[in-house]
């Protein structure tokens, strides 16, 4: 496949370089300017205007395809939590998708590559403000991210303010540490929680919830709150310039939803490489072989119509 990527891609290069002899070249930005060129409109004593020529003029429409810098990854939930509470601290109770009310339903993770740009999507019916669970403020879980798509999670994104303001919402954190669902709840009395998490290898890990050490190395990255498809919110975490070097062209992210990890969601993203349960769309190289194909096809049906 990356054999014959690289000759169509090939073959792309030398029909634009065609095309600007022939005065129809095509600027960086993807715009075609003033043809040199000239080309009337076909009179009726004229000849149809040959199939390889049509096929040369549509060749620009494949190289912008091929030029979009997008590329998508989605994971739906089916992340398992065990729950606990204090009389089981040592050995938790039967793993379930969600414990308690439906306010801590998590359905989704969507992550999007563009440019140097990574979004992170996150379908949830979770608020900002958090809930009140007996006589506990319960609180939004931060973003757990390790970046060699395993489970050491040694970033961190805080997508609330607390600590006394240590950790300030927007700002992500490296040499993470992290407080887990048993480090809040191992003391409660009657209250069921997300204690552990099943990983896609059947092991059970305990679920880094709230950030309590790291260095700051990002700020300002946003996180816009919307509605969501089947859940109350959706929100959209923009980390900006992170991934000049490819750092984040693979990566693994955990969100507990909550500091209970009630409904937890883990997922691994590898840039244009299907993983996980989600739908990936192709990568540019990918939609540049789609746009020759359908090129092609047309050029075979038109032929077949005049035939």
């Amino acid at each position: 496949m990356r054999r014959l990527r690289f000759s169509l891609s090939c073959e792309i290069v030398e029909s634009l370089k065609m095309l600007s002899m022939r005065g129809l070249c095509v600027t960086k930005e993807g715009r075609s300017p003033t043809p040199a060129t000239v080309i009337s409109p076909i009179s009726p004593k004229q000849p149809r205007t040959p199939m390889k020529t049509t096929l040369y003029r549509m060749l620009p429409l494949a190289g912008c395809l091929a030029a979009v810098p997008l590329a998508f990854g989605q994971i739906v939930d089916d992340t398992l939590v065990q729950e606990w509470n204090k009389s089981n601290i040592y050995n938790g109770g039967k793993l379930v998708d969600r414990i308690g009310d439906s306010i801590f339903e998590t359905t989704a993770m969507d992550v999007v590559w563009v440019g140097n740009d990574v979004k992170i999507s996150l379908h949830t019916n979770f608020p900002f403000s958090g809930t009140t669970v007996g006589n506990m403020n319960v609180t939004m879980a931060d973003l757990a991210i390790d970046l060699e798509s395993g489970f050491n999670f040694k970033h961190g994104f805080a997508m609330t303010t607390h600590g006394s303001g240590s950790f300030v919402q927007g700002s992500l954190y490296s040499d993470a540490e992290w407080l887990t669902s048993q480090d809040f709840f191992k003391d409660k009395n009657n209250l069921i929680y997300g204690g552990r998490w099943q990983d896609p290898n059947g092991d059970l890990r305990e679920a880094p919830v709230e950030l309590k050490g790291g260095t700051q190395i990002g700020s300002g990255f946003t996180v816009a709150q919307s509605s969501g498809t089947g859940t109350t919110y959706l929100y959209t975490i923009t980390f900006k310039d992170v991934n000049s070097s490819g750092d984040w062209d693979n990566f693994s992210v955990f969100w507990g939803t909550a500091i209970c990890s009630n409904d937890a969601i883990y997922g691994q993203f590898a840039r244009g490489i299907p993983t996980g349960n989600g739908h990936p769309v192709p990568e540019p190289s990918t939609y540049g072989l789609i746009a020759v194909g359908l090129l092609f096809g047309l050029a075979g049906f038109r032929r077949f119509r005049r035939a």
